[in-house]
């Protein structure tokens, strides 16, 4: 069975300019992700493992003075690294199709958004 879990995360976000017509903002968290996966020991294989992750990421806001728009203009960019610590999986039987195993790996994530409001 799958377990319930709880994610702690921690953001921080500091605006090192704010103007009337564009304001910059710097971010960065950190997440700790256990696996809901229960040990595969049986027949299934589920893998799966538990996740660190540093992300970071940069936004600006742009408020255009003109008097046919209204609004603002929002880009925003960020990337996020996750590591999965290995993780040993042993087998209760020998004659185990896939055997015992272990696993671990890297995650990168990249995104961008723009956003118009008005």
């Amino acid at each position: 069975l799958f377990r319930d879990r709880l994610v702690p995360r921690l953001g921080l976000e500091w605006r090192p300019w704010v103007r009337p017509a564009a304001a910059v903002a710097v971010r960065a968290g950190y997440a700790y992700e256990l696996s809901p996966v229960p040990p595969q020991s049986a027949a299934t294989n589920f893998v799966d493992g538990d996740r660190h992750t540093l992300a970071t990421g940069a936004g600006v806001k742009l408020r255009p003075a003109t008097s046919w728009f209204g609004g603002e203009v929002g880009l925003d960019a960020h990337a996020a690294l996750s590591v999965l610590p290995e993780r040993e999986t042993r087998k209760r039987s020998a004659a185990d199709f896939v055997g015992d195993y272990r696993q671990r790996g890297h995650q990168l994530n990249l995104g961008a958004t723009a956003t118009v409001t008005f």
